[in-house]
């Protein structure tokens, strides 16, 4: 969404920006991106410990229960509020002022993107940043996905146009819903030959960046490859610190002790 207001206030749209504020550790990078662009932005902040918080918290379990009680039969706003506890706020929020397009995405804004523009009486765009019914690894994955594939059967065929993060994402979208994402990627293509890296300044470094250093997100495959390679090598992993990196590191001392 960033890469998206850049562009479009660039390209000389007036752009406004609404987004919600969760995590303490972006809260940071959230303040040097305001500090560097030139657009509007509407900031929702659902902190632990806020007003919204303590009410997002409530919401989200008054409607989590509604839904797994009457599953297929649950009502909307049930759905929305169990899959997207800021909707409310994330709708007031972006149907505020006059627009001739609401583009948006992630989890939480499926649902906002369609019903705002419905209020302001404009098209809307969605960004499928990742196959949001396979995403989930957590205890209640089931519950999630069949949550997200009800929003998304209501609200995609209706977008002016879809993005998503890879081919095979959007792959997996035109099979479920008939619908054609155009792919938006986030990094560079894999180059045609594998590169020639010279191991002459030491140990081989990688580094990997993400939100939260979490199974099922290319690390173990990480640690298992510099194993086999059985060279000096580093790892430098960076993001949200979960029970998985002790996992990780237990990987490491068993499969890549040179690592």
């Amino acid at each position: 969404m960033t890469k998206a207001a850049d562009a479009l206030a660039w390209a000389g749209h007036a752009v406004r920006v609404v987004s919600t504020q969760s995590m303490p550790w972006a809260t940071k990078a959230d303040a040097d991106v305001r500090r560097t662009r030139a657009w509007s932005w509407t900031c929702i902040d659902h902190r632990s410990g806020t007003a919204l918080g303590y009410r997002r918290g409530a919401r989200s379990r008054l409607a989590s229960a509604v839904a797994r009680t009457l599953r297929g039969r649950a009502p909307w706003p049930a759905v929305v509020g169990a899959y997207a506890p800021v909707h409310p706020e994330l709708v007031s929020a972006a149907s505020a002022t006059p627009a001739d397009l609401i583009y948006g995405g992630t989890t939480g804004a499926l649902a906002a993107v369609a019903e705002s523009a419905a209020r302001v009486g404009c098209p809307y765009a969605i960004d499928l940043e990742d196959l949001h019914t396979a995403e989930s690894a957590a205890p209640d994955a089931a519950f999630q996905h069949a949550l997200a594939r009800r929003i998304e059967r209501r609200v995609l065929p209706g977008a002016a146009f879809l993005t998503t993060s890879s081919g095979p994402i959007g792959d997996a979208y035109a099979e479920e819903y008939g619908v054609a994402p155009v792919p938006v990627h986030n990094v560079f293509p894999l180059p045609g030959a594998p590169p020639d890296i010279p191991l002459t300044h030491g140990p081989l470094r990688f580094y990997w960046v993400g939100q939260a250093i979490g199974p099922d997100r290319g690390l173990e495959e990480i640690v298992d490859a510099l194993g086999a390679l059985a060279i000096p090598a580093a790892l430098h992993v960076r993001g949200r610190e979960t029970s998985f990196a002790e996992e990780l590191r237990r990987r490491a001392a068993a499969r890549a002790p040179a690592v």
